[in-house]
Protein backbone atom coordinates (compact mmCIF):
# COMPACT_ATOMS: atom_id res chain seq x y z
CA UNK A 1 0.00 0.00 0.00
CA UNK A 2 2.86 2.73 0.59
CA UNK A 3 4.43 1.88 -2.30
CA UNK A 4 0.79 2.31 -4.46
CA UNK A 5 0.42 5.41 -2.49
CA UNK A 6 4.05 6.68 -2.93
CA UNK A 7 3.90 6.23 -6.91
CA UNK A 8 0.12 7.60 -7.11
CA UNK A 9 1.67 10.50 -5.06
CA UNK A 10 5.16 11.31 -6.78
CA UNK A 11 6.48 11.24 -3.41
CA UNK A 12 10.07 10.44 -5.01
CA UNK A 13 11.98 11.44 -1.76
CA UNK A 14 10.11 8.88 0.60
CA UNK A 15 11.81 5.81 1.60
CA UNK A 16 9.84 2.91 2.54
CA UNK A 17 11.47 0.04 4.70
CA UNK A 18 9.92 -3.28 5.18
CA UNK A 19 10.81 -4.31 8.60
CA UNK A 20 9.31 -3.94 12.28
CA UNK A 21 10.38 -1.17 14.17
CA UNK A 22 11.72 -2.57 17.79
CA UNK A 23 14.42 -2.41 20.32
CA UNK A 24 17.04 -4.87 18.85
CA UNK A 25 17.87 -6.14 15.36
CA UNK A 26 17.29 -9.61 13.71
CA UNK A 27 14.31 -11.51 13.14
CA UNK A 28 11.01 -10.98 14.74
CA UNK A 29 7.63 -12.92 14.42
CA UNK A 30 5.06 -10.77 12.79
CA UNK A 31 1.06 -11.45 12.52
CA UNK A 32 -0.13 -9.52 8.50
CA UNK A 33 -3.01 -7.91 8.94
CA UNK A 34 -3.11 -4.68 6.77
CA UNK A 35 -3.03 -1.41 8.74
CA UNK A 36 -3.62 -3.46 11.78
CA UNK A 37 -0.66 -5.81 11.27
CA UNK A 38 1.06 -6.42 15.29
CA UNK A 39 3.97 -8.30 16.32
CA UNK A 40 2.38 -11.57 18.23
CA UNK A 41 0.19 -11.06 21.22
CA UNK A 42 -0.94 -14.25 23.82
CA UNK A 43 -4.86 -13.45 21.80
CA UNK A 44 -3.24 -14.36 18.73
CA UNK A 45 -2.50 -18.42 19.18
CA UNK A 46 -4.35 -19.28 16.17
CA UNK A 47 -4.06 -16.90 13.85
CA UNK A 48 -0.63 -17.54 11.23
CA UNK A 49 2.06 -15.54 11.76
CA UNK A 50 5.18 -14.92 9.72
CA UNK A 51 9.02 -13.93 10.31
CA UNK A 52 9.76 -10.22 9.59
CA UNK A 53 13.23 -8.12 9.86
CA UNK A 54 13.43 -5.89 12.85
CA UNK A 55 15.28 -3.40 12.78
CA UNK A 56 16.19 -0.04 15.41
CA UNK A 57 15.20 3.34 14.34
CA UNK A 58 18.02 5.19 15.45
CA UNK A 59 20.11 2.82 13.11
CA UNK A 60 17.50 3.70 10.13
CA UNK A 61 18.42 7.18 10.67
CA UNK A 62 22.17 6.77 11.09
CA UNK A 63 22.65 4.63 8.09
CA UNK A 64 20.78 7.27 6.26
CA UNK A 65 23.38 9.45 6.77
CA UNK A 66 20.55 11.50 8.86
CA UNK A 67 22.23 14.46 11.69
CA UNK A 68 18.80 14.98 13.30
CA UNK A 69 14.65 13.58 13.42
CA UNK A 70 12.79 16.03 13.54
CA UNK A 71 9.49 14.48 13.89
CA UNK A 72 8.55 10.58 14.03
CA UNK A 73 4.52 9.35 13.90
CA UNK A 74 3.82 6.20 15.59
CA UNK A 75 1.22 4.08 15.42
CA UNK A 76 2.16 0.22 15.65
CA UNK A 77 -0.22 -1.56 17.73
CA UNK A 78 0.94 -1.43 20.99
CA UNK A 79 4.96 -2.16 19.71
CA UNK A 80 5.76 1.79 20.37
CA UNK A 81 7.50 1.24 23.64
CA UNK A 82 9.95 -1.45 21.60
CA UNK A 83 9.87 0.89 18.83
CA UNK A 84 11.28 4.06 21.09
CA UNK A 85 13.47 1.84 22.74
CA UNK A 86 15.16 1.42 19.78
CA UNK A 87 15.70 5.19 18.89
CA UNK A 88 16.51 6.06 22.50
CA UNK A 89 19.87 7.98 21.97
CA UNK A 90 17.56 10.00 19.04
CA UNK A 91 14.92 10.85 22.26
CA UNK A 92 17.52 11.84 24.83
CA UNK A 93 19.18 14.37 22.52
CA UNK A 94 18.73 17.97 23.22
CA UNK A 95 17.31 18.64 19.79
CA UNK A 96 14.81 15.35 20.24
CA UNK A 97 12.44 14.78 17.49
CA UNK A 98 8.47 16.10 17.91
CA UNK A 99 6.50 12.50 18.26
CA UNK A 100 2.68 11.73 17.68
CA UNK A 101 2.31 8.15 19.09
CA UNK A 102 -0.81 6.10 19.63
CA UNK A 103 -1.66 5.01 22.96
CA UNK A 104 -3.88 1.33 22.48
CA UNK A 105 -3.99 0.17 26.02
CA UNK A 106 -5.14 -3.13 24.86
CA UNK A 107 -2.30 -4.27 23.13
CA UNK A 108 -0.08 -2.36 24.92
CA UNK A 109 -1.46 -4.28 28.05
CA UNK A 110 -1.23 -7.53 25.48
CA UNK A 111 2.38 -7.23 25.61
CA UNK A 112 3.87 -6.45 28.61
CA UNK A 113 3.50 -2.72 29.03
CA UNK A 114 0.57 0.16 29.42
CA UNK A 115 -0.40 3.31 28.84
CA UNK A 116 1.54 4.68 32.38
CA UNK A 117 4.72 2.42 31.31
CA UNK A 118 4.58 3.99 28.22
CA UNK A 119 4.63 7.68 29.09
CA UNK A 120 7.08 7.61 32.35
CA UNK A 121 9.39 6.82 29.48
CA UNK A 122 8.96 9.40 27.49
CA UNK A 123 8.38 11.46 30.31
CA UNK A 124 12.19 10.32 31.55
CA UNK A 125 13.71 11.11 28.36
CA UNK A 126 12.44 14.24 28.67
CA UNK A 127 8.82 14.73 26.94
CA UNK A 128 6.16 16.67 28.24
CA UNK A 129 2.85 14.66 27.02
CA UNK A 130 -0.05 16.49 25.76
CA UNK A 131 -3.42 14.20 24.95
CA UNK A 132 -5.89 15.24 21.71
CA UNK A 133 -9.07 15.10 22.71
CA UNK A 134 -11.27 13.79 20.49
CA UNK A 135 -14.42 14.92 22.14
CA UNK A 136 -12.88 19.02 21.78
CA UNK A 137 -11.77 19.25 18.68
CA UNK A 138 -8.48 21.37 18.22
CA UNK A 139 -7.82 20.61 21.70
CA UNK A 140 -4.60 19.61 23.39
CA UNK A 141 -4.81 18.23 27.12
CA UNK A 142 -1.30 18.28 29.54
CA UNK A 143 -1.37 15.16 31.23
CA UNK A 144 1.65 13.50 33.45
CA UNK A 145 2.70 10.03 33.15
CA UNK A 146 0.56 8.45 35.71
CA UNK A 147 -2.71 10.33 34.87
CA UNK A 148 -5.77 8.23 33.94
CA UNK A 149 -6.43 7.29 30.27
CA UNK A 150 -10.08 6.50 29.99
CA UNK A 151 -10.22 5.72 26.63
CA UNK A 152 -8.75 2.67 25.30
CA UNK A 153 -6.99 4.35 22.42
CA UNK A 154 -5.89 7.61 22.38
CA UNK A 155 -2.84 9.67 20.38
CA UNK A 156 -0.58 11.97 22.41
CA UNK A 157 2.03 14.56 21.12
CA UNK A 158 5.29 14.49 22.97
CA UNK A 159 7.80 17.36 22.54
CA UNK A 160 10.61 19.44 24.75
CA UNK A 161 8.72 22.45 24.66
CA UNK A 162 5.41 22.83 23.10
CA UNK A 163 5.54 25.00 20.27
CA UNK A 164 3.26 27.00 20.86
CA UNK A 165 3.25 29.59 18.21
CA UNK A 166 2.40 27.11 15.91
CA UNK A 167 -0.66 25.67 17.35
CA UNK A 168 -2.80 28.34 15.36
CA UNK A 169 -6.10 27.64 16.13
CA UNK A 170 -5.35 25.24 18.98
CA UNK A 171 -6.24 25.68 22.41
CA UNK A 172 -3.91 23.92 25.29
CA UNK A 173 -5.55 22.74 28.86
CA UNK A 174 -3.47 21.66 31.79
CA UNK A 175 -5.19 18.88 32.64
CA UNK A 176 -8.49 17.42 32.85
CA UNK A 177 -10.58 18.24 35.46
CA UNK A 178 -13.21 16.11 37.73
CA UNK A 179 -16.82 16.53 35.82
CA UNK A 180 -14.79 16.09 32.23
CA UNK A 181 -13.34 12.79 33.35
CA UNK A 182 -16.64 11.71 34.72
CA UNK A 183 -18.31 12.36 31.44
CA UNK A 184 -15.70 10.65 29.66
CA UNK A 185 -15.87 7.68 31.81
CA UNK A 186 -19.49 7.44 31.58
CA UNK A 187 -18.99 8.10 27.31
CA UNK A 188 -16.30 5.23 27.69
CA UNK A 189 -17.73 2.95 29.63
CA UNK A 190 -21.55 2.90 27.24
CA UNK A 191 -18.96 2.02 24.13
CA UNK A 192 -20.82 -0.97 22.27
CA UNK A 193 -17.80 -2.67 22.25
CA UNK A 194 -16.59 -4.68 25.10
CA UNK A 195 -13.36 -4.37 24.74
CA UNK A 196 -13.29 -0.36 25.20
CA UNK A 197 -15.81 -1.01 28.21
CA UNK A 198 -12.85 -3.46 29.34
CA UNK A 199 -9.85 -0.45 29.14
CA UNK A 200 -12.98 2.06 30.89
CA UNK A 201 -13.38 -0.54 33.88
CA UNK A 202 -9.94 -1.13 34.26
CA UNK A 203 -8.95 2.44 34.83
CA UNK A 204 -11.79 3.27 37.00
CA UNK A 205 -10.56 0.48 39.42
CA UNK A 206 -7.83 2.36 39.71
CA UNK A 207 -8.95 6.00 39.84
CA UNK A 208 -9.81 7.97 43.42
CA UNK A 209 -12.86 6.90 45.19
CA UNK A 210 -14.05 10.27 44.49
CA UNK A 211 -14.68 9.39 40.92
CA UNK A 212 -16.25 6.13 41.76
CA UNK A 213 -18.77 7.38 44.02
CA UNK A 214 -19.67 10.32 41.88
CA UNK A 215 -23.11 10.19 41.53
CA UNK A 216 -23.24 10.16 37.92
CA UNK A 217 -20.71 7.28 37.81
CA UNK A 218 -22.31 5.45 40.92
CA UNK A 219 -24.87 2.94 38.25
CA UNK A 220 -22.44 3.40 35.63
CA UNK A 221 -19.62 1.53 38.09
CA UNK A 222 -22.35 -0.78 39.02
CA UNK A 223 -23.25 -1.92 35.30
CA UNK A 224 -19.84 -2.54 34.65
CA UNK A 225 -19.32 -4.87 37.55
CA UNK A 226 -22.09 -6.91 36.22
CA UNK A 227 -21.12 -6.33 32.83
CA UNK A 228 -21.01 -10.73 31.39
CA UNK A 229 -19.02 -9.31 27.99
CA UNK A 230 -15.90 -7.87 30.43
Amino acid sequence: LLRVAQEANGFSELQIVNAVASEQDGAIAFVEHGPWGHVPTPVDSEVDVTNARAVRLQDVASARGWSAVEFVKMDIEGSEPAALRGMVDLLRRPDRPLLLIESNAPMLRHLDSSPQILKRFLVECGYELYLLDRHHPRQLVRVGPDDIQVESVVDYLACSVLPRERLGAWSVVDGFDHRSLVNYFAIACADPHASNRACAAEELERAPDAMKTDLELRPVWWALQRDVDL
